[in-house]
């Protein structure tokens, strides 16, 4: 009976198994979806923190800068200006709060939503000196809420329970360990983008067609290197590791198992954004929305859960390979 135990392998990763299981944590512990619907709720009917006097300010000094009202640029202008209307008009700092690459899931940040059923909502004017503080703040809380979340989410889709005091007892550390990680990976998303966004204009100032298809291929490549990036977080919920090993355990994990990995992530995608597109068509001035945010916080966090326990599958995988590499060495040597 051992000797069948330990010959029995572990399997490669599931994509079925991983999202059925993601569904099954959640419907059996509806308490953690309770954070991206008050996310949602707060977007919707709280107040907001606008930036719409900044906006049309920034707006009016471009309009004084000379040769910008030439016959020439008129159409351009004008197009920019009603494009930065739009924008001045949704723009909420309170978006923050969704914060990456760990954060509480949200359908009105995505929406930006003008009005409610209660009405237009108040809010305050934020000035430049007080927008880059602002900002900070919220991200820092939605990074601190976001740990929490995903914390409970790991906990229900791979123990299947929830330990609200274990939880709370690990929140501080995930915490920080989150929010370094969140440092890590703006510093080096701004080191790519700098060189990648040169070169993508270089090459689009040639206008050919060998430098579109050189820009897709450019894109594919940054798209392929941004993959391991997405399970960079998972390694400090799961295996309790440290920032950095957590981004290169990641890293590693993607590329041993590229090939479902990437379709993993492609079929989340694609159920993901293809359910908000039915999750958007109540108009953000009815409570018919709030089905839209029900919806919306169920599938998401069960996504979310999937990803934890596919996570622990492929980790658990990649463990027993290198197991039985170990083992073959002596019998190679001998």
């Amino acid at each position: 009976m051992n000797t069948k135990n330990q010959q029995v392998e572990v399997r490669p990763p599931s994509l079925i198994t991983a999202l059925l299981g993601g569904f099954d944590s959640t419907a059996n512990h509806l308490s953690v979806i309770i954070f991206p619907i008050a996310l949602d709720l707060i977007l919707w009917l709280g107040p907001r923190l606008r930036i719409r006097l900044l906006i049309n300010e920034m707006l009016g000094q471009l309009s004084s800068l000379p040769g910008v009202n030439t016959p020439e640029t008129a159409d351009m202008v004008a197009l920019s200006r009603e494009v930065w209307q739009v924008i001045a008009e949704h723009a909420n700092v309170m978006a923050a709060l969704r914060s990456y690459p760990v954060g509480v899931t949200s359908l009105m940040n995505q929406r930006l939503p003008v009005a409610s059923p209660l009405g237009i909502p108040g809010g305050w004017e934020v000035t430049l000196g007080q927008l880059l503080g602002l900002w900070l703040g919220l991200t820092l809380i939605g990074l601190t809420v976001g740990s929490l979340y995903f914390g409970l989410t790991a906990q229900a889709a791979l123990s299947n329970k929830i330990d609200w005091l274990q939880v709370f007892h690990d929140w501080s550390r995930t915490s920080l360990q989150v929010i370094w990680l969140a440092v890590f990976l703006s510093i080096l998303l701004l080191l790519i983008s700098i060189p990648v966004g040169l070169l993508f204009s270089i090459i689009a100032l040639t206008g050919s067609l060998i430098s579109q298809l050189i820009l897709f291929v450019l894109s594919g490549i940054l798209l392929w290197l941004f993959l391991p990036v997405l399970f960079s977080p998972h390694g400090i919920f799961v295996k309790r590791m440290k920032m950095f090993a957590s981004f290169i355990q990641g890293v590693r994990l993607t590329q041993f198992t590229l090939s479902k990995t990437g379709l993993f992530f492609l079929t989340v995608f694609i159920i993901s954004q293809g359910l908000d597109v039915l999750w958007r068509v109540p108009p953000e001035t009815s409570w018919l929305s709030l089905i839209g945010i029900a919806g919306h916080a169920f599938v998401t966090t069960s996504l979310l859960a999937a990803s934890f326990i596919y996570y622990q599958a492929a980790d658990q995988w990649l463990q027993s390979l290198a197991r039985k590499a170990r083992g073959a060495e002596p019998a190679q040597d001998s």
